[in-house]
Formats: C-alpha cells, sequence, structure tokens
C-alpha cells in the first residue's frame, strides 16, 4: 500500500469480536485492523517499532446498521475512524523509504500465515462493502484474499 495511504469500507459486524483486514507477514512490517469486544483497533509494526490505536464507538456496532471504517496513514501518524468517532497514533521514525507490496486480506489472516503475535485471531462475521484504497473502488467480490465470514454480494437483514 505505500508509505501513505487511506483504506475506507463499510462494515455491519454480526459479531464484537473480528480480524477485519490484515497485510503483511513478519511481525516487523505488518498493519491490522481488528474489534475487540466492540472496539476497533489498527496496531502494525512499521519495522522501527510497534504502534496502535483505537475506537470505541458509543453504541455496540452489532446493531444492523452499516458502518464506515477508515484508517489513513500519512507520514508517521496513523488514524483510525469509525463513523464520526477518531483517534491516532504516531508511529516509531523509521529510515524506510518504500514498504514491500503486501496483500491485504479481509476477514481474517490467512491459516498458512504465522501470526502469534496479533492478539485477535478471530474470524469476522458479518458483511463488508464499498471498499477503497486512495480513494479508488476496489471490486472485493473478486479478490482472492477473502478469509472469514465475510458477506461481498449482500447483508441479511437479521
Amino acid at each position: 500500500m505505500g508509505l501513505e495511504y487511506t483504506v475506507m469500507f463499510n462494515i455491519r459486524p454480526r459479531s464484537l469480536t473480528g480480524v477485519l483486514i490484515h497485510t503483511g507477514s513478519k511481525q516487523r512490517n505488518y498493519l491490522t485492523v481488528y474489534m475487540e469486544r466492540g472496539t476497533l483497533i489498527a496496531s502494525g509494526n512499521n519495522g522501527a517499532g510497534e504502534f496502535s490505536t483505537s475506537v470505541t464507538p458509543q453504541q455496540p456496532l452489532c446493531d444492523g446498521k452499516w458502518h464506515t471504517v477508515t484508517v489513513t496513514r500519512k507520514q508517521n501518524t496513523v488514524h483510525l475512524n469509525v463513523d464520526t468517532k477518531s483517534n491516532y497514533t504516531s508511529e516509531p521514525s523509521t529510515i524506510l523509504s518504500t514498504i514491500p507490496a503486501q496483500p491485504l486480506y479481509f476477514g481474517r489472516v490467512p491459516v498458512n500465515l504465522k501470526t502469534p503475535w496479533l492478539p485477535v485471531q478471530d474470524v469476522f462475521f458479518g458483511c463488508l462493502k464499498d471498499v477503497k484504497i486512495n480513494e479508488k473502488p476496489r471490486l472485493v467480490s473478486k479478490m482472492s484474499d477473502i478469509h472469514g465470514i465475510v458477506n461481498l454480494q449482500g447483508c441479511p437483514v437479521n
């Protein structure tokens, strides 16, 4: 995704814990956005150290409504927005000028990718739509990196 990026998507979760997106295959180079007991957390490591920020919505996200999640990295700051609430953190300074391209996984970390450092390994259970990376829509229905119980073709009412 590069040194600066914005990932935006809409979710309608059916459980309060699970991996939403993950990229990276090493403990010193990853970004994961996940829910843990209703709190959304963006955590990662840029090679110089770990960083994390979180947002706890006022109302539970399992309310049958769509919620917009945005993760933005600019310079050494990571912003996490959930609907109208936001938070940010500063990453440790790094001298990296490029970040190798990594697959972006939705719904869980693939089984063959060992990530024992992640606090949540649970599969995301719910619906995801309107994925945009750097403001460009992505056709998620054709992505091969969808894992978990993620519905991309519509979402049941209940």
